[in-house]
């Protein structure tokens, strides 16, 4: 479909050409997110300073992939991360074998998973909306969402761009199966592939779904055909199984966090206010921070979530045949959703990365909105989507140049998110560890007029009063750390 103002970029959305433009794209957004840093929050322990993985490994390669594969002890998953994702261990393992500390490579490798997606959401739109304007600008969109700079410029969060590059992978492969052996590969490939993406990242768990829907939706799937449901069983076990290991792992080491709703309305509020959240950053996003507060339950933000929630799902099932792509879209959107969702306790609620696989439902569903309205918008249509696709690149460029700062991205988080105590900590971190104390302590103190019951604050500060051995001021940080949150005695 042609729309005036693209009609002399047409040849430049198609084919290599496409490819070729949307790389200059993704470089021109994504370019300050090749650099040398590594950020100290989880890249340190889970990439520069583990001792299994970097160049410090004792292990020879026969022994290491045992480790990583096989080794479920709990002194072992610790040192991984507190996760069974082989895959990702892996990738960063090879990575020091290739090129050592050199970390301007480590930030280009995730950098080329990011780019090998892009490419393969290019070709996933071009099945969807045919090749032309809207497949190229529904996939530029998805390029440049600031959203995904978390996991582009935070090398802990390869396992992400792994995890969503394999889910494109088998999604892609799953499409061109219609006529050619799909039961055995159905029953092999595809969830050998889903298994690597799980073992990448576990919300790719939610990928067999994705890919049920689609199989009703555009491959005209029957329903009442018994083989068709006997084809989904090697994906059910692969993700019964992964999931049930994950559940058992994450119990043993202690990475969920206490229920946060008591009884099922208080849960399905939360959960309306954090759908509140993750849509207004996919439509504005804009204040984006590593770390946020909580949502609140029984809150507007709640009330519009549930609102907006159940308009997604009437509005799916009503245009399920005249917009397909616009119901998978919201599938992937609430799907991608679900296991960050208020049904795992997860310790981090809230987080830019989870939304990297919803945001591919959010692009389809603007892209198939724009396609049903082209023909009635043909001159502000065009200008809404490039001016769009503008302020999306800078932001993201602004915001990954954040990334190679960790006093800029701590300063920005305490700017953007004054009430989350962990940017106000880590900021004074970073300054103590740049010899600035006094910055540190001014910086906690600041954090405790935004905060006045600060616990972990209180904690942080008392910490640099000991290493200065003012013991009186940091006795009466820890006391009343302390008095505020008794648990951190245990911790």
């Amino acid at each position: 479909m042609n729309w005036v103002p693209f009609e002399r970029i047409e040849s430049w959305t198609k084919g290599w050409r496409g490819f070729l433009s949307l790389f200059f794209l993704v470089l021109c957004a994504w370019f300050p997110t090749l650099h040398g840093g590594v950020n100290s929050v989880d890249s340190n322990w889970l990439v520069r300073d583990n001792p299994l993985l970097n160049l410090e490994t004792q292990l020879h390669t026969v022994d290491l992939l045992n480790t990583i594969f096989l080794d479920l002890s709990l002194d072992t998953r610790l040192v991984l991360g507190a996760e069974y994702l082989p895959i990702r261990d892996l990738s960063v393992w090879l990575d020091f074998r290739l090129f050592g500390d050199n970390y301007h490579l480590h930030h280009l490798v995730n950098l080329l998973w990011y780019s090998l997606s892009v490419a393969g959401v290019f070709v996933l739109c071009g099945r969807f909306f045919g090749e032309g304007v809207i497949a190229w600008f529904t996939t530029c969109l998805f390029a440049v969402h600031p959203t995904h700079v978390e996991s582009v410029a935070w090398l802990a969060s390869r396992k992400d761009l792994l995890g969503f590059a394999l889910l494109i992978a088998a999604f892609l492969y799953f499409l061109s199966t219609r006529h050619r052996g799909s039961l055995i590969k159905m029953a092999l490939f595809i969830p050998a592939i889903t298994l690597a993406s799980i073992w990448s990242k576990n919300t790719s768990v939610i990928l067999p779904g994705i890919l049920a829907v689609s199989s009703v939706l555009f491959l005209k799937a029957n329903l009442r055909d018994l083989r068709w449901w006997l084809s989904w069983v090697p994906l059910g076990v692969v993700a019964l199984a992964t999931t049930a290991l994950s559940t058992s792992l994450g119990g043993r080491v202690g990475i969920y966090a206490a229920p946060r709703a008591e009884g099922l309305f208080e849960a399905i509020s939360l959960q309306g206010a954090l759908l509140s959240h993750y849509l207004q950053k996919l439509f504005l996003p804009i204040e984006l921070a590593p770390f946020y507060s909580e949502p609140q339950a029984f809150s507007m933000g709640a009330i519009i979530g549930i609102i907006l929630g159940c308009a997604l799902v009437f509005s799916a099932i009503s245009l399920r045949k005249r917009s397909p792509v616009f119901t998978l879209g919201v599938t992937i959107l609430l799907l991608g959703l679900l296991p960050v969702s208020m049904l795992v306790p997860l310790q981090n609620l809230v987080a830019d990365r989870y939304l990297l696989i919803p945001s591919l439902g959010f692009c389809l569903m603007l892209g198939a909105t724009i396609q049903n309205l082209s023909s009635s918008f043909p001159k502000a249509g065009p200008t809404a989507c490039t001016v769009t696709l503008l302020l999306f690149t800078i932001q993201t460029h602004t915001q990954s140049t954040l990334w190679r700062d960790e006093g800029a991205l701590w300063t920005h988080n305490i700017d953007v998110q004054p009430q989350v105590q962990r940017g106000w900590t880590l900021l004074a971190k970073n300054q103590e560890a740049n010899g600035d104390v006094d910055a540190a302590i001014e910086t906690l103190s600041l954090g405790l007029d935004s905060n006045p019951e600060g616990a972990g604050l209180l904690q942080s500060r008392g910490a640099i009063y000991i290493n200065m051995g003012q013991l009186d001021m940091a006795e009466s940080d820890l006391r009343l750390a302390l008095s505020i949150e008794p648990w951190r005695r245990e911790a």
